[in-house]
């Protein structure tokens, strides 16, 4: 669990999310606004623990305010590079095959199952991050990262087959030159992405 582990490899697989903006027009956005739902515990318990703030290329400013959990609560990133001192040594990163926008696990063609018949018991964190100014024809690059947390799978019995939970991101320019109202291109876009992974059914004891 996270409250007991030393690196962020002992939770679980790293998970990457990388979100696009570009901005089509011919002039410059002074400031975006995301939104970013994301889910974090089940039945009170971390599934997917986020281990950094998000990070932005492309923009000369930005900033985040998170509601609805912590990041890093634990402070395994602290603890983690304390003992990297110590052992002078360099942790390897576990992580899963980047797809898209979202990382995914291999479904290997088999049926998906949704986690949302936990919908109840899922503890959401809302990111609200404001960037900018985007220049005219300007890519911007918002990254979140956390890990999978296996010991939930585990106890809740979650890894069994496959199994996705979702996570949406809103974006909107919100602040245009002589405040112009955005439209258009510039208006309001949700995406969705998936988490899935597979666990193969353990051996029946024999």
């Amino acid at each position: 669990m996270p409250a007991d582990a030393k690196s962020f490899n002992e939770l679980g697989p790293r998970i990457l999310h990388e979100y696009t903006i570009f901005n089509p027009e011919q002039y410059e956005i002074y400031t975006t606004e995301c939104i970013f739902s994301w889910p974090i515990k089940i039945k009170g318990q971390y599934w997917n623990y986020l281990t950094r703030a998000p990070t932005f290329t492309g923009v000369q400013s930005s900033q985040c305010e998170i509601s609805g959990g912590e990041i890093d609560e634990f402070k395994i990133a602290e603890i983690s590079g304390a003992q990297m001192l110590k052992d002078n040594s360099i942790e390897p990163e576990i992580t899963f095959n980047p797809s898209s926008s979202s990382v995914i696990h291999s479904t290997r063609g088999k049926k998906t199952k949704s986690l949302d018949t936990w919908n109840e018991d899922i503890k959401w964190m809302t990111l609200t991050c404001k960037l900018g100014p985007l220049p005219s024809r300007g890519t911007a690059i918002i990254t979140i990262k956390s890990h999978l947390v296996e010991a939930t799978l585990t106890s809740l019995k979650l890894g069994i087959g496959i199994q996705e939970m979702w996570s949406t991101a809103t974006c909107q320019a919100t602040k245009l030159p002589l405040n112009a109202p955005p439209s258009g291109k510039l208006s309001e876009k949700t995406t969705e992405t998936t988490i899935a992974y597979n666990y193969e059914t353990p051996d029946s004891p024999s």
